[in-house]
């Protein structure tokens, strides 16, 4: 997985980094309570982000269609159900069941995340904010998210990416 450079920065191509030399770049980490998110923050925090730079979690409220509570996102699938904690808990090194586990406050998960984040980079800015879509419908998280990522200037967006199972395909090609 490489970055992608948003053209916003003042260094020349190929050096790794959109920022001029002592100037923080912002790194966007878009973060909900599953696990493609802990893993791209994981893999943020691994490759992406250095010292210095300023790293903005943004978490983008959908409203849960089952039950029409505005600024609810929904249960949280941060883990595959028992005591074993988030995955979270486990980038932050704890991993056991006091962690957050699939009955805990989703509202904690944002606070684990940036504690992973000052474990990492103790010096680094860490924001975390929780903003509304931007308008409706299908793509109104992506919509939100482009808008806040150009809004706020970020040199490097970070998502998770959420995987169709394979088993699912094996199925669908098997009754075709």
């Amino acid at each position: 997985m490489a970055p992608i450079d948003l053209g916003r920065g003042g260094r020349a191509s190929g050096t790794g980094s959109g920022a001029a030399p002592g100037t923080p770049r912002l790194v966007m980490v878009v973060v909900d309570p599953v696990r493609e998110s802990t893993a791209a923050l994981e893999w943020a925090l691994s490759h992406a982000i250095v010292e210095g730079d300023d790293i903005l979690l943004l978490h983008v409220n959908m409203p849960y269609p089952h039950n029409g509570a505005a600024g609810r996102s929904g249960p949280s699938r941060s883990s595959s159900g028992g005591s074993t904690g988030s995955p979270i808990a486990a980038l932050l090194g704890g991993g056991g069941g006091g962690g957050s586990g699939a009955g805990a406050d989703p509202a904690d998960f944002m606070e684990e995340m940036c504690a992973a984040c000052k474990a990492r980079y103790p010096r680094a800015r860490v924001n975390a904010e929780r903003v509304e879509p931007a308008t409706e419908g299908r793509e109104a998280k992506a919509q939100t998210i482009l808008a806040e990522s150009q809004r706020r200037g970020v040199e490097l967006l970070v998502i998770g990416l959420r995987r169709a199972s394979s088993f699912f395909g094996l199925i669908w090609s098997s009754s075709g």
